[in-house]
């Protein structure tokens, strides 16, 4: 064997441990970076799992500028749940076009406002019950659909009966 050949075999092992030593280092961020997305979905999931929420009791009453329904939403679930003026709240009449309703603290036709019974922190904690008072020109009755988005994502669904 040659000396040729001896710089040769050098070179291509140093080179091969080299390639090797780039590949692991991406394996092992792509591996990290998977792990991590995995984790935060997992998180989001067990959040949205933890929330249960029961729709309890639907009323309508009319007002002078249209009808007030209140919603009452019992969180039964092992989640609190906070930024509640970002839910979606849409109603309508059943299997009609649902209406969306926008959060307004000061609400009139079209929004909506809550309380929670019994909440002294801001925060619905479970076992806690909410109140949508949601306001519209339209009478929905007598079987009227309501559907709540959470902030977690999920949905409370429910055709109810009301005066």
């Amino acid at each position: 064997m040659g000396e040729s050949t001896v710089i040769t075999h050098a070179m291509l092992t140093i080179l091969a441990i080299t390639i090797t030593s780039i590949f692991a280092g991406i394996i092992i961020t792509a591996s990290y970076r998977a792990g991590n997305t995995i984790s935060s979905v997992l998180n989001l999931n067990t959040e949205k799992v933890s929330t249960d929420v029961d729709l309890v009791y639907i009323s309508k009453t009319s007002t002078s500028s249209g009808y007030l329904y209140e919603i009452y939403l019992k969180n039964v679930g092992t989640q609190p749940l906070s930024s509640l003026d970002s839910m979606d709240v849409f109603i309508g009449n059943y299997t009609e076009e649902l209406y969306y309703f926008k959060y307004n603290s000061t609400a009139s036709n079209g929004e909506w406002n809550y309380t929670i019974i019994g909440g002294t922190n801001g925060i619905w904690d479970q076992k806690e019950t909410l109140v949508i008072y949601a306001y519209s020109q339209y009478s929905f009755g007598p079987l009227i659909e309501v559907r709540v988005v959470l902030p977690t994502g999920g949905v409370v669904s429910s055709v109810e009966s009301v005066g």
